[in-house]
């Protein structure tokens, strides 16, 4: 049973993404149109963590919970792993897929709780929410980033100061999908990331039934589980460095001569051709 079980998690943690099985997410956001890189991110990735809870611990519960730990220190490495790569990115695009494999973490966070009989709700709840307003906020950057690339013609963050000026209500909607993204309390990244996180509070990540009762292996049992539990209490610090850091860098400064001259006209954006060409693109696609 664990053989089968470890297989289907590495099946699944390639789709969902988790490292060090994440390298294909990146460059298929970076070159997939806009209107796939939305179903990329709104319905496809989070085929794996829909099968981590119907088939992985719906499955083999017993094994979920033995390995519990592990899956706790993998979705701990995401997380961190994701936003600090993000914060080096100058693509818009490829910014916000890694960032998609830092949220995708909280996915499998909240998976890891199976071994607690009070957090495991919450945890499993908090991982649905994840997938859920990880797909809403995330589709809706890549749209509007599809616009941006449309008119500027270029995904380069250091291209991009200034579009505020330029692009006025594209620049509030990509504000507000990233401190949606960032777990802003009101909006539906807060609710998801929080349910995501409480269970660590109250759950058991190491199953004391799996070690020795000795003083010392009591002792290495609670100084893991408070590792656990203070990292992921600081996991959302490094979420809001890098969507500030984006937001700065591409609305916020000076005006680039290249955005003045290819995006001319002020509210360009909301002409109704654009929406309805990317409506037709992704039908034909899908």
């Amino acid at each position: 049973a664990s053989f089968v079980f470890l297989l289907f998690f590495v099946a699944f943690a390639v789709k969902l993404p988790i490292p060090p099985l994440h390298t294909w997410l990146p460059d298929a956001h970076t070159d997939a149109p806009t209107a796939v890189s939305i179903m990329l991110a709104g319905v496809l990735i989070k085929m794996g963590g829909y099968g981590m809870i119907r088939i992985g611990v719906s499955m083999f519960p017993e094994v979920a919970h033995d390995y519990g730990w592990a899956m706790a220190s993998l979705a701990t490495i995401a997380v961190l792993y994701g936003a600090m790569v993000t914060m080096r990115q100058s693509d818009l695009k490829r910014l916000i897929a890694f960032s998609s494999i830092s949220h995708m973490g909280y996915v499998l966070l909240g998976v890891s709780t199976i071994g607690s009989v009070v957090a495991n709700p919450i945890g499993l709840t908090g991982a649905g929410m994840q997938m859920f307003t990880h797909g809403t906020i995330t589709g809706l950057l890549f749209l509007l980033v599809g616009i941006i690339y449309d008119k500027a013609h270029t995904r380069y963050i250091p291209h991009l100061g200034g579009l505020a000026a330029r692009m006025p209500i594209v620049a509030v909607a990509f504000v507000v999908a990233s401190l949606a993204s960032l777990g802003l309390p009101g909006l539906s990244g807060f609710v998801s990331e929080i349910l995501g996180l409480i269970p660590t509070e109250i759950a058991e990540i190491y199953p004391m039934s799996q070690i020795e009762t000795s003083s010392e292996m009591q002792n290495d049992h609670r100084i893991f589980n408070d590792f656990v539990k203070n990292l992921n209490g600081q996991l959302e610090a490094l979420n809001p460095n890098y969507i500030y850091w984006i937001d700065n860098k591409n609305k916020f400064r000076q005006t680039y001569d290249m955005i003045k001259e290819r995006i001319n006209i002020k509210y360009i954006e909301l002409q109704e051709l654009e929406i309805e060409s990317l409506l037709n693109d992704i039908k034909s696609k899908y």
